[in-house]
């Protein structure tokens, strides 16, 4: 009986551990990675299309993953991982280039070793952040010019508005103060220009309406778009997470996009966020 009962409770700590392993420039799945992991015993696999899983108990493990070309280790990714109850764990890996060291013998073969661990460590970090400049790079380049709102100085205003045709609304208790005007004619609408809208309410209140982008949304953006128009133009960021197949840090990037184009809107609430289908005709 203490023997079933220890084996239910051991059982029952028992965790999953998956993910993708990436190519590191393209951020492809890269098939039959070799997959590794520090438990008792170890464990390995061949991850196809780049997907493991692991069943491991609670503790820390090092996961390796390694991919060969021609039997040379060309890409290889480490990272550590503690599992501290029971449930499921997504570690996704991020593979670079491996460069080997190698030798040649007396018969003509040739070995290779394993990357000198705090070399490897060096090479990861000018990568990483070799990468978030080009990132930091492209967002500046994108990012649209905020529109430049004029305040028109009273003397330097092209309307003339007669002392008769003003109105002062004084005496108001609450809310802040405006000023009415009464004019006789403003600016035609061939005068508009063709930008952001900004509506100046105060001095330090403006609100810039986004104009909506008239690019073709790739296919995986519609199938977001389809799922939040099935639910009514409305859910949170983790449902639709369980909706797709990709995972969290590409629906994070896709959500990104589309917040970008002007299709959604995502706001905070609480520890999640909730998306919103922006309505073409409200723009």
């Amino acid at each position: 009986m203490i023997l079933l009962l220890s084996g239910i409770t051991g059982a029952a700590e028992i965790a999953t551990v998956h993910g993708v392993a990436y190519e590191w420039s393209t951020f492809e799945p890269l098939d039959n990675a070799i997959i590794e992991v520090n438990s008792t015993p170890s464990q390995s696999m061949v991850a196809k299309y780049g997907v493991y899983s692991f069943e491991l108990t609670n503790g820390t493990y090092n996961i390796t993953a390694s991919y060969y070309e021609d039997d040379q280790l060309t890409y290889y990714a480490e990272d550590i991982i503690i599992v501290f109850d029971e449930g499921s764990y997504v570690l996704d890996l991020l593979l670079l280039p491996s460069y080997s060291s190698s030798s040649e013998g007396s018969t003509g073969e040739s070995t290779t070793s394993t990357p000198d661990k705090s070399r490897w460590i060096l090479i990861r970090a000018i990568v990483v952040f070799a990468l978030l400049l080009v990132v930091l790079v492209s967002q500046i380049m994108k990012k649209p010019k905020s529109p430049i709102t004029k305040k028109l100085k009273p003397e330097a205003s092209p309307y003339v508005v007669p002392e008769n045709k003003v109105k002062v609304v004084e005496d108001i208790e609450e809310g802040p103060e405006f000023e009415v005007t009464e004019m006789d004619a403003g600016p035609t609408t061939d005068e508009i220009i063709d930008e952001p809208l900004s509506i100046s309410l105060r001095d330090d209140i403006k609100v810039e309406v986004p104009i909506l982008s008239d690019e073709p949304v790739p296919a995986d953006l519609q199938e977001i778009l389809d799922i939040l128009i099935s639910q009514g133009g409305r859910m949170t960021q983790k449902d639709m997470r369980k909706r797709l197949k990709y995972s969290e840090g590409k629906v994070s990037l896709m959500l990104l996009d589309l917040e970008k184009r002007g299709k959604i809107q995502k706001f905070k609430k609480g520890r999640g966020n909730v998306l919103f289908l922006v309505d073409e005709e409200d723009n």
